[in-house]
């Protein structure tokens, strides 16, 4: 077994087993030298599991990492709001607009979309077009039934793929799940870190699709997702896991 897959299967063990073999093994991680891949990017996720607030997301726009993920459902099933689903959807609920309007002072800046329900993608659409945002804002669905879908009513941005509880221990079926998708011309695909695999990893980067490691919530989290070489990590998180990896980096440094 190499240092590598020590690492990542000390990082999967059960919560049973002690902190100090997950220190243990970060150690073990440590000692090798850490590589990113090209373009690696941080994607900041919700800190809460409450209702999305402006200041909240305000701020998230304001501070380190260079994606901002929401989540995006429709009230009444038109106007696209901060919620976690259709349910939570309401008339207090931020307007993605708002949102959108913020992005100007903000070039540096991405947004992904992570879409509850699909009730008017147009309207999302004509906001990119409103804003000027072509490039700047991507989605992620839940479902390959979802990608169908979204694929021919959100042209204008580029889509994502949640794994979700597919099969992905082994390599044969991380390939058929990217072969499922691919004729939905998806950018990528996000999984939780809790699930993703380094067969996963291999399939989606071999087909040209970038994969983000999401739910980075721990320090271990965090390692498992940099020794696997996804192309972003999504977490709650960003200034710890940006500091983590200047550390790591800093041992190697010439």
């Amino acid at each position: 077994m190499t240092a590598v897959a020590a690492v990542l299967l000390a990082l999967t063990v059960p919560a049973a087993f002690s902190k100090s073999a997950e220190k243990r093994m970060i150690r073990e991680a440590l000692a090798q030298k850490l590589v990113l891949p090209e373009n690696f990017t941080v994607t900041v996720e919700p800190s809460t599991r409450g209702p999305a607030t402006f200041l909240d997301t305000k701020a998230a726009l304001n501070g380190s990492g260079d994606i901002v993920a929401l989540d995006v459902a429709f009230y009444s099933g038109d106007e696209p709001v901060l919620a976690r689903s259709y349910s939570k959807a309401g008339p207090d609920s931020v307007k993605l607009e708002r949102v959108f309007a913020e992005m100007k002072a903000r070039p540096g800046k991405r947004l992904m979309l992570r879409l509850r329900e699909v009730s008017n993608l147009g309207g999302i659409n004509e906001l990119v077009e409103k804003y000027s945002l072509q490039g700047r804002v991507f989605c992620c669905v839940m479902s390959v039934s979802q990608a169908a879908f979204v694929s021919k009513r959100c042209p204008l941005i580029p889509m994502y793929v949640d794994a979700g509880k597919q099969k992905l221990q082994n390599t044969q079926d991380c390939i058929a799940f990217i072969e499922e998708i691919m004729p939905y011309g998806p950018a990528g695909v996000t999984c939780a870190v809790s699930s993703i695999t380094s067969q996963l990893v291999e399939a989606a980067q071999g087909y040209g699709l970038k994969i983000s490691a999401t739910q980075a919530d721990s320090q271990a989290d965090m390692y498992k997702a940099l020794l696997l070489k996804v192309d972003d990590i999504a977490t709650p998180q960003p200034d710890t896991l940006l500091a983590l990896i200047h550390d790591w980096t800093g041992l190697y440094a010439q």
